[in-house]
């Protein structure tokens, strides 16, 4: 359990901070792009750049969604081997009812 405890914390420090500074500047990335269009939206339409506007809109959006997947697999394969200990028990305590019935 001590090793499980240790390698979680090593998952954790070298894996997930890096996954969630990407999510978030995908965030930073979408929300900016979506300021920009706001403050100048009836430009855009005016020149008819709406529809690649939107486009790039989602684009930026479904980037953002990718690397939140990254993010949160990340997050439950950590939260997992966190509480890989408590199987550990449980499978300890089933081995010795088995052993002792």
């Amino acid at each position: 359990p001590i090793l499980v405890f240790l390698a979680t914390g090593a998952f954790n420090a070298r894996f997930v901070p890096g996954a969630q500074m990407r999510w978030n500047g995908g965030i930073d990335a979408r929300i900016g792009c979506s300021a920009a269009v706001l403050s100048q939206l009836r430009t855009i339409k005016v020149t008819g750049l709406a529809p690649a506007m939107g486009r790039r809109l989602q684009s930026l959006r479904e980037a953002e969604v990718e690397l939140s997947i990254k993010a949160r697999i990340l997050w439950a394969i950590a939260w997992t081997c966190s509480r890989s200990h408590n199987l550990f028990q449980l499978l300890s305590k089933l081995i010795n009812a088995h052993n002792t019935s």
